[in-house]
């Protein structure tokens, strides 16, 4: 099926302005390259063994925080998604506490989620199995913040999954 290059460029997230560079990528995957003025991204499109369409966020760098840039570029990165069939978005989400990457922290504000490990040592009052469990409560939150790091991470983009849930509700409050 033929797929228009501004359904691939809103797929990776980009915007009016923004110059998308297509590449042949590693085991038949389509690696999508976004410069912009005020950000620029990498993201790779693949098929899994199902024929699914998959993408891993590579990397996201804008360049004045702040400002609800990386949310709205991502918001626009999930509706296309949806509209054509993608299951999940993956990432490494980047960083750790006093570092100047946030995504550790940052994506699971927007839906991502990870499987906490033993070595997390997140304490036991939090009854978290998840990333997600701990972004339910102001203080789980501050844990995480204080406390998380790099993990690899996904997004739900199936229909009424937690993913989706957590990404509308934090869009909501901030429109508020």
């Amino acid at each position: 099926e033929l797929v228009k290059h501004e359904d691939i460029a809103k797929l990776a997230g980009a915007t009016a302005g923004a110059s998308v560079t297509l590449h042949a990528g590693e085991y038949d995957s389509l690696e999508v390259h976004v410069e912009h003025p005020d950000y620029r991204a990498k993201r790779i499109l693949s098929r899994d063994d199902d024929n699914n369409l998959r993408i891993h966020n590579d990397s996201l760098d804008v360049y004045s925080t702040g400002k609800g840039l990386g949310t709205s570029l991502f918001t626009q990165q999930v509706d296309q998604a949806i509209k054509m069939g993608v299951v999940q978005i993956e990432t490494v989400a980047a960083g750790g506490p006093g570092q100047s990457k946030n995504g550790y922290y940052t994506w699971p504000r927007l839906g991502y989620d990870a499987h906490l490990e033993k070595a997390d040592n997140v304490p036991v009052r939090f009854n978290a199995s998840a990333v997600s469990d701990l972004m339910k409560t102001k203080d789980g939150r501050d844990w995480w913040k204080a406390n998380g790091s790099a993990k690899d991470m996904v997004f739900d983009l199936s229909e009424d999954s937690l993913s989706r849930k957590v990404l509308d509700a934090y869009v909501s409050g901030k429109k508020k």
